[in-house]
């Protein structure tokens, strides 16, 4: 009877020990939204998808972007005043976005999107971009590669009628997988160029989009919740296949210094390479 007791007691602490440690739905924790913005952007042509490809003179779109912790089992829905819905989706980095193309008036008002998770939601509402005209895209934009082309010089010319711009931003993609690549690089809104400081990898095909900027509220932070407008101009760029011959000498130099490596294992140990005893030399040399 006692040894009854004592597993029923037993058994009533593990249950209560599973129960205690089970999730409970109501506290979960909260959805947390975080780098969400709303702006007004034109895109011009490109080859990695964008606005579907955007146009020689700029697609003009309305662009809702955002993260969300946790992003698993994470829901949106984004609605108009209208009372027009859609559903953002995630990118392949784990972005929400949600752009319309060529909206009209009633597309540009606050955008409001709520995100859902089991029981919890956070939402977030964008400004109103009624009103705004569309930030031209940069004119002239070029790659010039002639002094050196694992370090060439990007170029253009601010556009009439831009209006503010408050900062100039170049950022790189892959050519093949679509995907963004590196450091973006941020500069003064009047400026013409940028040259890569380093070398690029051989033989990669570059997409080199070059964004104008303008913010809400000037001298607040340059974050995405303070662009009310922006442009994006792509021009691609493949650098340079090595020559032959110098792919010949890359080559043979790499297969040379391999082999001296072994040949010096070999003579520290007192075996030979091939077939004779290797002969001490200046290659022997520590």
């Amino acid at each position: 009877m006692k040894a009854l007791s004592a597993l029923l007691r037993a058994g009533l602490l593990a249950s209560t020990t599973l129960v205690l440690l089970l999730p409970d739905p109501a506290h979960a924790a909260p959805i947390t939204v975080s780098n969400a913005g709303y702006w007004l952007e034109t895109v011009g042509t490109n080859t990695i998808g964008i606005a579907a490809g955007g146009t020689p003179a700029g697609t003009v779109t309305s662009l809702f972007v955002a993260n969300t912790d946790p992003l698993a089992g994470t829901t949106a829905t984004a609605s108009l005043p209208s009372g027009a819905t859609t559903a953002p989706v995630v990118d392949p980095t784990g972005l929400w976005a949600r752009r319309a193309l060529n909206p009209n008036a009633a597309q540009l008002a606050p955008l409001t999107v709520v995100f859902s998770n089991g029981p919890d939601q956070a939402s977030f509402t964008g400004r109103d971009l009624t009103g705004l005209v569309a930030m031209p895209l940069v004119a002239g934009l070029s790659v010039n590669a002639a002094g050196n082309p694992l370090r060439p010089i990007v170029s253009w010319n601010l556009p009439a009628g831009a209006g503010d711009v408050d900062f100039i931003q170049i950022v790189f993609y892959n050519d093949d997988t679509n995907l963004e690549i590196g450091n973006r690089v941020t500069r003064p809104g009047d400026t013409t160029s940028f040259q890569f400081a380093s070398d690029l990898p051989l033989n990669f095909n570059f997409v080199i989009n070059v964004r104008l900027i303008d913010l809400a509220v000037d001298g607040d932070p340059f974050v995405s919740g303070n662009i009310q407008r922006q442009s994006r101009a792509y021009i691609n760029y493949t650098s340079p296949v090595p020559e032959p011959t110098t792919a010949l000498l890359l080559a043979g130099g790499l297969a040379g210094l391999g082999w001296l490596q072994l040949q010096r294992r070999a003579n520290r140990n007192g075996r030979p390479l091939w077939g004779k005893a290797a002969c001490p030399g200046p290659l022997d040399k520590p």
